[in-house]
């Protein structure tokens, strides 16, 4: 499983349905399944639920990249967390802590530009 998905779990089951929680982060997606179905279908529905779930993550991700890289003037104190890639401020050479992960550590990139 990708780092950035945290779990896939059953939540609730019976003889005809299943429904399973794919969780990251801040965001958790339902899905639902009827059991009775052909099992290579509902194999097919999973992977394309679970891909869609990762397409979700990957492209928020890279929304806050491209926010951050566009802030003008605001992205020379910037950075993205090394961890998950979020946006954190510099100020007055101080990074602070990813609001997302708590990460506090340097990208080694900006540790020459930054004492």
């Amino acid at each position: 499983m990708p780092e950035y998905l945290k779990d896939i779990s059953v939540v609730n089951h019976n003889q005809e349905a299943l429904e399973l929680e794919i969780r990251s982060d801040k965001s958790a997606w339902h899905i639902y399944f009827n059991v009775l179905e052909d099992m290579s279908d509902f194999l097919s529905r999973l992977q394309l639920e679970c891909t869609r779930a990762i397409g979700d993550v990957q492209s928020r991700a890279t929304e806050l990249r491209n926010e951050a890289e566009g802030a003008g003037d605001e992205s020379s104190n910037m950075e993205l967390c090394g961890n998950c890639g979020v946006p954190r401020f510099i100020h007055d050479g101080t990074l602070e802590k990813c609001p997302n992960c708590g990460d506090d550590e340097w990208d080694l990139a900006l540790r020459s530009e930054y004492p």
